[in-house]
């Protein structure tokens, strides 16, 4: 049975080795570039460890925590097996990631393919409460008690934030701001776009490329003129578009339009746009105009089995 279930896994993952074979190995590279280590710190280990207790609350954390220790210690048991089990399963990534804090950032949610399982080693330590010792076993019992009211809780709280922000934490630093004011900013761009006959709206950055394709209209088509990689399943925008004005997006804080001046004849500011949550700013951008490109708009970046294949404009 486990050749089995290796085999249906090889299966599965087929696909993303034949897209990467035909697209020169590129989410390879980009995630195996990661493991380089150029120093180790512990910069980052305590953003790490305070992350999860956060997402998973400190007791499902406990309680986690407790089932893998369980695992472990029951490793010989007849019983065991499938806890040990689990714990294999997510182990090389908690430690992978635990290495990874000590010399670059580890975003709390990249470890969220790993919450079910520790979900279940949790509801395990919370029914075997007697197979702890004395000295643990009162902490396993006020996490067994908590975990759900205090998760409830939190959920309900995040929600709540996110849909009214009764609490009135600063939008810049708010994490649950980064989903508000996209739809205002789209209808906003998408207006200006109008007025100032834009066939396209150029950007430079995934994020508010993802975003602007989401909540725009679509009847003028957002492009991201750089990692084309990225886009290349979608469809690829028509020369002849891209051959008359358009307009250029950037964050402020990430404006590249100095790359833009040798691809256009004119690069010009036109204004400045912000996405906003009710009335506060959340964060600010840039607008341009472009006009006349005078070299290929889209970075040649996309790469089929090695070789480069450039999108010409």
């Amino acid at each position: 049975m486990p050749y089995v279930a290796g085999a249906l896994a090889l299966a599965i993952f087929a696909p993303v080795v034949a897209w990467n074979y035909e697209h020169g190995w590129a989410s390879f590279g980009r995630q195996f570039g990661r493991v380089q280590v150029d120093g180790l710190s512990l910069r980052y280990l305590a953003e790490y460890l305070g992350s999860q207790l956060g997402l998973l609350t400190p007791f499902v954390f406990v309680l986690a925590a407790g089932g893998m220790w369980l695992a472990l210690r029951r490793r010989d048991d007849e019983n065991g097996d499938a806890s040990l089990l689990l714990v294999s399963l997510v182990a090389p990534m908690l430690i992978y990631f635990l290495f990874h804090s000590l010399h670059a950032r580890v975003h709390g949610n990249w470890v969220a393919p790993a919450y079910p399982v520790l979900a279940v080693l949790g509801a395990e330590a919370a029914f075997l409460i007697s197979s702890f010792s004395e000295r643990v076993r009162p902490l396993i019992t006020l996490s067994r008690h908590l975990s759900v009211p205090v998760g409830v809780s939190i959920a309900g709280i995040a929600y709540l934030q996110a849909l009214a922000a009764p609490i009135p934490i600063n939008p810049t630093v708010d994490p649950i701001a980064v989903i508000a004011g996209w739809s205002d900013l789209a209808a906003s761009v998408d207006s200006f776009a109008r007025r100032e006959g834009a066939a396209y709206i150029l950007t430079s950055s995934y994020a508010l490329t993802s975003e602007m394709i989401y909540y725009s209209t679509r009847a003028i088509p957002v492009v991201q003129y750089n990692e084309r990689l990225r886009w290349v399943s979608f469809e690829q925008p028509e020369p002849n578009v891209l051959s008359r004005p358009g307009l250029y997006l950037a964050d402020a804080n990430r404006d590249l339009s100095n790359e833009l001046t040798s691809r256009f004849s004119r690069v010009i500011k036109i204004t400045e746009v912000s996405r906003a949550r009710h009335g506060k700013q959340i964060q600010r951008y840039v607008l341009y105009r472009l006009e006349s490109p005078v070299a290929p708009i889209l970075s040649g970046n996309a790469t089929v089995r090695g070789r480069s294949r450039s999108s010409k404009a």
